[in-house]
């Protein structure tokens, strides 16, 4: 009878190890890679933008990365290197210091800081 329970325990072991690898995977691979595949490079206007993702480069990703959400809910990568982004983000970050709604602390973290626009022009 202690050997039923102990194959039963086995068992059980087993496969709750296997369930819980299953559901970390998916989190691991999304963290640990690039975000960005291509990058958007025609200028648009910044009332576009509902959200502003900064990702500072780091052991997930060679590459500084400025993911944006519009208000259409379409996802752009942005090259951080190009002027009319850089101006982009000050624009961004003018606004949002304007009103003290984030803190300067996430966006020098390895998974980024997401800058949320004004809350009155949130939809």
């Amino acid at each position: 009878m202690t050997s039923k329970l102990a194959v039963a325990l086995l068992a059980a072991f087993v496969l709750s190890a296997a369930l819980c690898e299953a559901s970390v995977l998916p989190i691991i691979e999304t963290e640990l890679r690039c975000q960005c595949i291509g990058l958007h490079s025609t200028p648009f206007h910044p009332k576009l933008i509902r959200e502003l993702r900064v990702i500072e480069s780091g052991p997930h990703c060679a590459n500084s990365e400025i993911i944006v959400k519009l208000k259409n809910e379409t996802l752009l990568c942005l090259d951080p290197e190009e002027h009319w982004v850089q101006k982009v983000v000050q624009i961004f970050l003018e606004e949002l210091n304007a009103l003290k709604i984030y803190d300067t602390s996430s966006l020098t973290s390895n998974e980024g800081g997401v800058l949320p626009r004004k809350m009155s022009r949130r939809v």
